[in-house]
């Protein structure tokens, strides 16, 4: 008999709470990086909420660091 994997839980975040990671390196936020990393967790984004993360930043007071966000998208 061939195990079964059970799948990976799917994540779906508010907006804010990925700003807060990505603009803004939240670290209360930092288990879900790793989860993500690990793959033990899926986060699901629709075109329109990344189009809204990459646009939200730039009017976020103070500014996000341009290169911490850059690789957050990357992850």
């Amino acid at each position: 008999m061939i195990e079964q994997t059970p799948p990976i839980p799917l994540l779906v975040l508010d907006t804010n709470v990925v700003l807060d990671r990505v603009a803004f390196g939240d670290p209360q936020l930092q288990f879900i990086v790793n989860a993500i990393e690990r793959r033990t967790l899926r986060l699901a984004a629709s075109d329109a909420c990344l189009r809204e993360l990459r646009r939200a930043p730039g009017h976020a007071q103070p500014k996000p660091h341009a290169a911490a966000q850059a690789l957050a998208f990357e992850r």
